[in-house]
Formats: C-alpha cells, sequence, structure tokens
C-alpha cells in the first residue's frame, strides 16, 4: 500500500532528523509516527529518494499488535539542508590517543586518565570479585 505523509510531529507524520551528527558520514533521515498506533518508526536503514519517496517499505518489527505496513512518500521533503560537513576530532583518549569526535564513553577518572575512550575504559568498568 501507498500512502503519503505530511511533515510534523503528530500521528501519521514525518520529522527530519539528522544521523551520524558527530561520525564519519551525517545524513539526513526521518522518523515517522505511526498513524495507527502512534509509535516512532525510524528510518534510518531506509533509502529516501528526493520525492520523498521510502524504501524498503515501512513497517513494525517488534509490535504485534499494529500492522501499519506500507511505503510511504514523505510530501515535502525535498530540499534537504546540506548536509554537514565532517566534524573535526574534539578530543583524544590519554592512554591509546584514540581521537573521538564526541565525549560519550570518556571523562572517567581512572588509572590517572582524565579522558578515555571505550576500549580503554572496560577494563576500569568491569565487575571485581
Amino acid at each position: 500500500m501507498l500512502i503519503e505523509l505530511p511533515n510534523g510531529k503528530s500521528r501519521g507524520k514525518w520529522q527530519r532528523m539528522l544521523v551520524d551528527e558527530y561520525g564519519d558520514a551525517p545524513r539526513w533521515s526521518a522518523m515517522i509516527r505511526c498513524p495507527d498506533c502512534e509509535e516512532r518508526l525510524s528510518l534510518l536503514d531506509h533509502k529516501i529518494a528526493d520525492d520523498g519517496q521510502v524504501t524498503p517499505s515501512v513497517g513494525h518489527w517488534n509490535n504485534a499488535g499494529c500492522a501499519w505496513h506500507t511505503s510511504p512518500k514523505l510530501v515535502g521533503w525535498s530540499p534537504c539542508p546540506p548536509t554537514p560537513e565532517v566534524k573535526p576530532y574534539i578530543a583524544e583518549c590519554e592512554k591509546c590517543h584514540k581521537k573521538l569526535r564526541q565525549l560519550g564513553g570518556c571523562g572517567v577518572n581512572a588509572g590517572g586518565y582524565r579522558l578515555l575512550c571505550q576500549p580503554c575504559m572496560q577494563p576500569f568498568l568491569a565487575p571485581t570479585r
């Protein structure tokens, strides 16, 4: 079934969202509010054409109580804002010197280090016996 969805925040509408803002490939995607149950459905793994047509089809993968499944067209999708440029590195792990774009996983004062990446922080987070 094909359906056109307008832009907005309520049931049966879509909203644009920026994906991977601090990563290596920032891009625009969207979130749909199911017109039947109001659950938010991400289009992260979908392709959105310039005319707003979404492929593959969209449906619930974990909501057996809602049968809404369609190939939506996002009315007003184009033009998209320019895709943001990749952000420069803003932090460095003090142990392995890996450069990071965001501070998630950093800030633990462990082993004398102030900023650690997730892999270097794991030994300090492991449960002790």
